[in-house]
């Protein structure tokens, strides 16, 4: 889960990262702490 609140910021980690590589297939953004904490009810993150 990618967690900032520039959606830019997050667009550019979500790009720069092979994901893939680390066995990552899925990921989420929130732009913010609220927003991160309702996302993890639904989507069990590995990395935050």
């Amino acid at each position: 889960m990618i967690v900032d609140d520039e959606k830019f910021i997050r667009k550019s980690i979500r790009n720069r990262i092979d994901w893939e590589r680390f066995g990552i297939t899925e990921i989420e953004e929130a732009a913010n702490g609220q927003e991160a904490l309702a996302l993890q009810e639904s989507f069990r993150p590995t990395i935050v």
